[in-house]
């Protein structure tokens, strides 16, 4: 071979090598995998079922005890209680490797996207919660009594209570716009715009599409004296869930 020759398959080599390093380098894309938390098996491995096919899970960032060690089953339990029976989602770097898919998971705090039914209490009246990212919800609420009416919007967060499957915490606030149709005249004006806060439990029934919670949901109109209901925003939701 020429020496003209062999540069030139020296420099091809060369360049197909420094490809074949760059492409090497370049960072992949994560596989997802989302589905229910069908069993824990200790406080950093479960079993993901998904689609009718099952995974087997190990947590990245933790490094539980396993079997035969010390609080073993004190990490496992823990663990159950804040993700079996719910909707996780898996990002692995590498995906399923040896049969073990390595990632980190991301729990939502709720089993269903929307909800909507009843609220039964001081503020009666139909409620729709919407959750528009994980642990974040929009809930509006109308509502109306013999003497008034009104619309409230709220913010709210919501996280799973430790050691308590499938009951969530929820905190929030909003805003309510409405008026007054009986003994106005004993107000300011009939106009309502007020500021209100939420704080209560929901109850996410695991084999049926329903949940139910309590709240205290005090408000505050900004227009007028009507204000009775500061201390008295106590009601009870029952609603159907579409997952």
């Amino acid at each position: 071979m020429s020496f003209k020759k062999a540069l030139i398959a020296r420099f091809l080599l060369a360049s197909t090598q420094f490809v074949a390093a760059e492409d090497s380098n370049k960072k992949k894309d994560p596989i997802i995998y989302e589905g229910i938390v069908s069993y824990v098996v200790d406080g950093d491995r479960f079993i993901l079922t998904s689609k009718e096919q099952q995974h087997f899970i190990r947590m990245k960032w933790i490094d539980a005890p396993n079997d035969g060690q010390m609080l073993n089953e004190d990490a496992r339990r823990f663990l159950a209680d804040l993700i079996e029976g719910k909707d996780v989602m898996v990002i692995s770097p590498n995906g399923e490797v040896n049969g073990c898919v390595y990632g980190e998971v991301v729990a939502d705090a709720q089993n269903y996207n929307t909800a909507f039914g009843v609220r039964l209490g001081y503020d009666s009246g139909i409620t729709l919660k919407h959750f528009f990212a994980p642990a974040n919800a929009a809930e509006f609420i109308l509502s109306a009594s013999p003497r008034w009416f009104q619309l409230t919007g709220l913010y709210e967060y919501q996280q799973p209570v430790p050691g308590a499957p499938n009951l969530d915490w929820y905190v929030g606030l909003g805003a309510h716009i409405g008026g007054i149709h009986k003994n106005k005249h004993h107000y300011d004006g009939s106009f309502l715009l007020g500021a209100d806060l939420i704080g209560g439990l929901e109850y996410i029934f695991p084999s049926a599409p329903f949940n139910v919670s309590l709240d205290w949901k005090p408000s505050f109109n900004f227009t007028n004296s009507y204000n009775d209901y500061w201390y008295s925003g106590i009601a009870l939701s029952l609603r159907y869930t579409f997952r």
